[in-house]
C-alpha cells in the first residue's frame, strides 16, 4: 500500500496489513493504519492519494486507487453565553478552561475531544484565566468576573465549585486584565502560598490565596488613581515582584512584603511608554518587554525595558506616532519579538524583530488584523488569529515559518472573528495524557461564541523561547518560572 502527501507531501510505503475477523463472506478482510501526520499538509485540507496493490495466491494482482481526506479541522464548542474575548487556559491533564462574556457569562471546562466537563456562572468574563498548580489529582481554575460594574476573582475547584473569591462584599471595580499567578508568604506562614493576581480598575491589585487561613486569602491593595486598569490590560509576575499596566501609560512594579502586601518596588521608577499598553512579557537578560497602540489618533509599537530599575526604555518604531497599534506580541528564542498590528483594514504587516534592533528581520504583508498575540510552537511554527478575513463576521487561522515568515497555510471560512489570543497544547488521549503523536492541537476563542480547536504541526509551544504565547504557558500564569509546556 502507498499513500502520497497532498501537494508534494511525502510518499508513506511499507504500511502493515493487519488481518481481520469475522469478514463476513469475503476470503480475506485487513485493515492498514495510516498515520496521517507522516506524509505533511501544507495547506488546511487536502486529499492523500492511497494506492492498494493485492495478489491473491494463484499470483493475479490487481491495483485500486483512491482518495482520504485530510483536514486539520478537529472540533468547535458553542458556550452559547456570549463572545470568548480572552484566551483559553490549559490544565495539566488536557482540560480547556474558558470564559464567556456576556452578563450572564459563564466558565467552561472542555474534555480534550471538545465535550464539556462543567460549566459555571460567574458574570462577564473579559481577562484570560489561568490555571494552579495540579496536586492531588486537583487544579483550580482563576477567573476574573463582573457583575453590575464590580469585579470578583474566583477560585473553582472539582465541577466548577467555588473554592474562594475575592474580594468580599467591597467592589475594587471590573477586572477586564488578565490573571497572573505567583507564589507569596507572610511573615506568619510557614510556607509559600499558590496566590493569583488580578488588576481592578477601581484603583486596587487584588490577591486570592485560597490556601491561606482567614484574612490572608484575599487581599485588596489599594493603588493610587493613575494605575487603574483599562480593558486589555497586562498583569505579570516574577518571584515576588508584579508588573501591569495603567491608564496613565506607564507600566509599574509591585513588590510583595511578608509583612504588609503588596509595596511599590522600591527603587523601580515607572516607564513612560505614552499608550494605552496591553502586552506585557519577560525576556532574558531581566528585561521586560511590551505592546500597546491607539487607534485614534493612530500610534503603537514594542517597548522593553530593565526590570531591575524600569530604566534602558527601547521602542520601535521610534516614535510610535503613525504607526498602527501592536496589541500583543510574543517572545523568541534570542529575544526575537513577534506581532501583528490593529488595523479595521486588515492590510498590515506581521513582523519579528530582534530586541533592541532598529530594523525588522523579517515582514510577512498584509497577514491580517491581530489584537492577539501569535503563538510560538515546536518545529519553527508561528500561528496567529485575526479579527479580519474575507467577508464581514469572518478570522483567520494561519501558520507562518517562524525564520522567514512566509505563510504554510491559511484557513479564511468556518471561523468567527478573534480579538482574544490563541493557545496550542499537544495531543491527548482519552484520560488527558499526551499522546504520542508528533501533533498538537491550537485553540482559538471567537467573538462568535465558539471556540475551535485545529490539528497542527507543532507537537506543542517552543520550550526554547522565554515568552512563546500570550500569559507565557499554556496556564495562562504570566510567570516564567512555570514550565512552557506540560507535553514531554
Amino acid at each position: 500500500m502507498l499513500v502520497r502527501g497532498h501537494a508534494g507531501g511525502a510518499n508513506l510505503e511499507g504500511l502493515s496489513l493487519a488481518q481481520v475477523s469475522p469478514c463476513a463472506g469475503k476470503s480475506f478482510c485487513g485493515t492498514v493504519d495510516v498515520p496521517l501526520w507522516q506524509p505533511g499538509l501544507s495547506a488546511f485540507r487536502g486529499n492523500f492519494a492511497v494506492e492498494v496493490t493485492a495478489r491473491d495466491r494463484v499470483g493475479n494482482e490487481v491495483t485500486r486507487t483512491n482518495n482520504i481526506p485530510v483536514t486539520r479541522w478537529k472540533w468547535s464548542f458553542n458556550g452559547a453565553s456570549g463572545a470568548i474575548e480572552s484566551t483559553p487556559a490549559i490544565g495539566q491533564l488536557g482540560t480547556i478552561y474558558l470564559g464567556t462574556s456576556d452578563s450572564n457569562g459563564k466558565v467552561f471546562a472542555l474534555n480534550p475531544e471538545g465535550t464539556k466537563k462543567w460549566e459555571t456562572q460567574v458574570g462577564r468574563v473579559v481577562g484570560s484565566p489561568t490555571v494552579g498548580a495540579f496536586s492531588a489529582g486537583n487544579e483550580l481554575v482563576y477567573v476574573g468576573a463582573n457583575i453590575s460594574g464590580g469585579g470578583v476573582l474566583y477560585a473553582l475547584g472539582a465541577g466548577g465549585i467555588v473554592s474562594g473569591r475575592c474580594p468580599e462584599g467591597s467592589s475594587t471595580g471590573e477586572i477586564s486584565a488578565s490573571i497572573a499567578l505567583t507564589s507569596t508568604k507572610f511573615n506568619a506562614e510557614s510556607t509559600a502560598i499558590e496566590t493569583a493576581i488580578a488588576l481592578g480598575n477601581g484603583d486596587a491589585l487584588v490577591s486570592l490565596r485560597p490556601g491561606a487561613i482567614g484574612a490572608r486569602q484575599c487581599r485588596t491593595d489599594l493603588l493610587d488613581s493613575s494605575q487603574s486598569s483599562q480593558p486589555g490590560a497586562s498583569i505579570i509576575a516574577k518571584g515576588s515582584d508584579a508588573f501591569f499596566s495603567a491608564q496613565d501609560t506607564k507600566v509599574w512594579s509591585y513588590q510583595f512584603s511578608g509583612a504588609t502586601g503588596w509595596v511599590p518596588k522600591v527603587g523601580f521608577t515607572a516607564p513612560t511608554i505614552g499608550t494605552l499598553i496591553t502586552g506585557l512579557g519577560f525576556a532574558t537578560g531581566n528585561r521586560v518587554v511590551g505592546a500597546g497602540g491607539l487607534i485614534a489618533p493612530q500610534s503603537g509599537g514594542v517597548f522593553s525595558f530593565l526590570e531591575t530599575d524600569g530604566s534602558g526604555l527601547w521602542k520601535f518604531p521610534e516614535p510610535f506616532t503613525q504607526s498602527a497599534p501592536i496589541r500583543n506580541m510574543s517572545i523568541g528564542a534570542g529575544n526575537e519579538l513577534f506581532f501583528g498590528r490593529e488595523v479595521s483594514s486588515g492590510n498590515v504587516d506581521m513582523t519579528s524583530i530582534s530586541l533592541l534592533a532598529t530594523v525588522p528581520r523579517a515582514t510577512a504583508i498584509s497577514a491580517g488584523s491581530f489584537p492577539g498575540a501569535p503563538v510560538l510552537g515546536e518545529s519553527g511554527i508561528l500561528y496567529t488569529a485575526s479579527s479580519t478575513g474575507p467577508s464581514a463576521g469572518v478570522g483567520e487561522v494561519s501558520a507562518w515559518s517562524a525564520a522567514t515568515l512566509n505563510n504554510s497555510w491559511k484557513l479564511s471560512d468556518n471561523v468567527g472573528r478573534v480579538t482574544a489570543s490563541s493557545t496550542l497544547d499537544c495531543s491527548r488521549n482519552l484520560d488527558g495524557t499526551p499522546a504520542s503523536t508528533p501533533n498538537g492541537v491550537l485553540y482559538v476563542p471567537s467573538t462568535d461564541g465558539k471556540l475551535y480547536a485545529f490539528v497542527v504541526d507543532s507537537r506543542g509551544l517552543d520550550t526554547s523561547a522565554p515568552w512563546p504565547k500570550y500569559q507565557h504557558d499554556s496556564r495562562n500564569t504570566g510567570n516564567p518560572a512555570t514550565p512552557i509546556t506540560s507535553c514531554p
